[in-house]
């Protein structure tokens, strides 16, 4: 991974062969990054994605593989018992299949993958709703 932080935000570079998700973890690890926003887009060779089932509370994994482009990574990161939660969509396309999307659970860097980060100014952290079964953000009940 190479990286450079312009102003208040990171600008990262996945290089071919990186998993998405440790890398990410990793700069959160070195960085120390409270919580934050990011968006990305990339090339993959290797795409997993997952379609939450509240009946069951699981993430139902969907692997793709081939010649993939990832058209949008939109998510956010926060935190909860001490170990960072990132929270992805994907959206992709490969060659001759068409688009697909989901909540990403990994993915495998082809050629290159950008990443800009945004790290918030306090640190952001996830409760699981037991009603949902999901940790969601820890938010007030209006705007602050």
């Amino acid at each position: 991974m190479k990286g450079r932080k312009l102003g208040d935000r990171f600008l990262l570079r996945l290089v071919r062969g990186e998993e998405v998700m440790e890398s990410i973890r990793r700069f959160l690890s070195i960085e120390r990054i409270p919580g934050a926003t990011l968006t990305g887009i990339g090339a993959s060779d290797r795409v997993t994605v997952g379609f939450y089932d509240i009946g069951i509370r699981e993430y139902r994994p969907y692997t793709h593989e081939g010649r993939i482009e990832i058209t949008s990574l939109v998510g956010n990161i926060a935190w909860r018992s001490g170990e960072p939660v990132i929270h992805i969509h994907v959206t992709a396309a490969e060659e001759t299949k068409g688009t697909f999307g989901g909540h990403l659970i990994d993915a495998r860097v082809a050629a290159t993958m950008e990443i800009s980060l945004v790290p918030a100014p306090e640190r952001l952290t996830r409760t699981i709703d037991p009603e949902i079964g999901l940790p969601l953000l820890d938010l007030p009940d209006r705007l602050v």
